[in-house]
């Protein structure tokens, strides 16, 4: 911590000697835990965040608690320095408190807080990215550097990228052809929270419009949790009925999801090569199979899954 960052701290009146780091994510923001006034407070240090910024965060955060999402609430801000006072949401992440028993009733609480968040048109003081203009084909981009060139070490050919290059027009045309909505872009077990009554939603600074299946197989097909096959269909169902029943038959939602959960896993893939978590391994491994099992319903990934099956055959099994 800065001593510039502790002069603001103890002008907001928190004892920076009673001030903890807590884990960030994968980006460069840190986080601290404090007290204020005896109450518990999160420190947000963002300022050598170069993707996005406090501003943002609070054009969002304001944004989702508007529409009824429970956020944390904003009680300190320095947006020059990138410096935020925030409410503390406790410790039950999603990824430490779900459990066989809990995973109905949390699932469904953090399905309807995404149907929140996608009922969002607009976002004041914040011009939305869209998704499917460039960042959906970026993402896929950094999954070819990152995980294939430079994790696995692979010297693409001319036939191979002819392949991929095909693979990417599918599932970008998969991503453009579903109805746009607000995303998340990261809403998975650790970044929400089990609230009384109500999800915790944290990390939206990187909310875009985009494929409305995006972030219900974020959260479903989590890179970080496993269910049974079975359990994921259920949701699956639930989600469409919740949001889509009228407008979108089941199977063609079945497609949008699968062919979606591809090309978010290996965004995923790439992030974990590039940035790697503590976890990386058994988190790459979680992620490569939902992609291999997934691709292999479907005939025109045949070709790609083939390859990644073989170029990947000493990390993961498929399952």
């Amino acid at each position: 911590m800065t001593p510039d960052l502790q002069q603001w701290l103890a002008q907001q009146d928190i004892d920076v000697t009673r001030v903890s780091r807590l884990a960030g994510d994968m980006g460069l923001r840190q986080y601290y835990r404090a007290e204020q006034q005896g109450k518990p407070v999160i420190i947000a240090d963002a300022s050598e965040d170069n993707v996005t910024n406090t501003q943002t965060f609070i054009a969002v955060d304001e944004a989702f608690a508007k529409a009824g999402v429970s956020v944390p609430s904003i009680y300190a801000q320095n947006p020059i320095n990138e410096w935020l006072i925030l409410e503390d949401l406790g410790d039950d992440l999603y990824g430490a408190v779900l459990n066989k028993d809990n995973a109905d009733a949390l699932y469904t609480q953090a399905l309807a807080s995404l149907l929140k968040i996608q009922s969002i048109k607009t976002i004041s003081g914040y011009d939305l990215p869209h998704f499917v203009d460039d960042h959906c084909l970026k993402d896929l981009q950094l999954w070819r550097e990152w995980f294939v060139e430079r994790y696995l070490n692979i010297n693409l050919t001319a036939d191979d990228n002819a392949m991929l290059d095909m693979l990417f027009s599918l599932l970008h045309e998969n991503a453009a052809n579903q109805p746009q909505v607000l995303m998340h872009r990261d809403y998975h077990c650790r970044n929400l929270f089990a609230l009384t009554d109500a999800t915790g939603v944290i990390d939206f600074q990187s909310a875009m419009l985009g494929p409305i299946t995006y972030d219900a197989v974020s959260l479903l097909r989590d890179c970080y949790m496993d269910w049974p096959t079975e359990k994921v269909q259920q949701w699956a169902r639930q989600f469409h009925a919740m949001a889509l029943t009228d407008s979108m038959d089941m199977k063609t939602f079945t497609r949008h999801f699968d062919l979606m959960g591809v090309q978010r896993h290996l965004k995923a893939l790439g992030s974990f090569a590039k940035s790697p978590v503590s976890d990386r391994d058994m988190t790459i491994r979680r992620t490569l199979n939902y992609v291999i099992a997934i691709g292999q319903q479907y005939s025109e990934l045949k070709e790609f899954i083939g390859w990644l099956t073989t170029t990947t055959e000493n990390i993961c099994a498929v399952q």
